[in-house]
């Protein structure tokens, strides 16, 4: 949304309430009735899936100014479950106020589609490094993916809180939580 001119961010403004959230909280659940389009204000969540034998696969974990239930646009019910890790606030947005908002702003929904785009493209380097990379280089691939743009340019070293318990990596990239140890 950073794309956006202040007229736009004005627009979308004017549809958010504010919502607070706890730690383990469900903010909604796998096939529910989409309503709402979140932004994370602060934060942490995680989305994912649950697996015919009872194991749950973390999809993603988002964080401040990430976008949370953006299936709701097109989809009747969420694909997922999102569960708060960490304290924090949503801006929670009408799923058909939102949908009016992208009818009628091009900007905005051309901004739309680039966050779209960095989804898919995370999504399939998500794949890729699950079909094709050692445990090792896939810890070190979930480390690295941690890091925000901003540190890494810094080029410092850094101390990195990940907020993660081993379960939940290891069921983010796909090994044993025995090996993430």
């Amino acid at each position: 949304l950073s794309d956006l001119g202040a007229e736009e961010l004005e627009s979308i403004s004017r549809l958010i309430h504010l919502s607070k959230y706890k730690r383990h909280q469900i903010l909604f659940l796998e096939n529910n009735r989409a309503q709402m389009v979140f932004i994370i204000k602060s934060g942490m969540i995680k989305v994912s899936k649950s697996l015919e034998d009872g194991r749950e696969q973390i999809l993603r974990v988002l964080r401040s100014g990430d976008i949370l239930g953006f299936g709701a646009i097109y989809e009747e019910s969420y694909s997922a479950t999102a569960e708060a890790l960490s304290d924090g606030e949503l801006c929670c947005l009408n799923k058909e106020k939102f949908l009016h908002l992208l009818e009628t702003n091009p900007r905005i929904s051309l901004n739309m589609v680039k966050v779209l785009g960095k989804e898919l493209e995370e999504a399939r380097s998500k794949i890729r490094d699950l079909g094709l990379k050692n445990a090792r280089e896939k810890m070190a691939t979930f480390l690295l993916s941690q890091v925000s743009p901003s540190e890494k340019s810094e080029g410092k070293e850094k101390k990195l809180t990940l907020g993660l318990s081993r379960q939940e990596i290891s069921e983010m990239i796909g090994l044993s939580q025995e090996t993430v140890s």
